[in-house]
């Protein structure tokens, strides 16, 4: 049975310990979790918005030529056949500031994956010549779910981590 309901969750209480940005978000409290959700949860603006405006929990300054990998606290439950994509703001691109990779790609099976439980960060870079400030809260990405397609070939390999687990070769 395909699954057709797509969800954010928050990570588990150990998932976000083990960052220490995380750990000192003015929302976070480990037994109340629903603050931290309200205020980060990704969600859509209008009605008719495609993208879901992605936060950043924690406050930081970005030197120029700096990447940060910014934890979001979320994974993302999604039917196999969508993958979640992320994209830069546009008034952030106009700022210098860029995806490394032009666009980030959640894929289905990193949800609950055994490394991090899918929780899914969001890498950004300051091309420019000045130091970026980004707020807790401020919006940072927008991420929409996509469908694809396949040639019909058949991989058995298993997602066996998080970040960047799918291969480097």
């Amino acid at each position: 049975m395909l699954l057709k309901r797509r969800e954010f969750e928050m990570v588990s209480r150990q998932e976000i310990e083990k960052s220490e940005e995380l750990k000192k978000c003015n929302f976070y409290d480990p037994h109340f979790r629903g603050s931290f959700k309200l205020h980060f949860q990704p969600r859509r603006a209008t009605k008719n918005s495609a993208a879901y405006d992605l936060y950043s929990p924690i406050r930081i300054v970005l030197k120029p030529g700096e990447i940060a990998k910014i934890p979001t606290g979320f994974k993302i439950k999604m039917p196999k056949n969508e993958a979640f994509f992320i994209y830069i703001r546009s008034s952030y691109g106009a700022k210098d500031i860029i995806l490394p990779a032009g666009v980030n790609i959640i894929d289905a099976d990193y949800y609950n994956n055994p490394k991090n439980e899918g929780h899914f960060f969001i890498c950004i870079k300051n091309n420019s010549k000045k130091d970026f400030v980004i707020e807790e809260g401020d919006r940072i990405a927008q991420g929409v779910f996509q469908k694809y397609y396949t040639c019909g070939e058949t991989v058995k390999t298993k997602r066996s981590g998080g970040f960047g687990s799918s291969g480097t070769k």
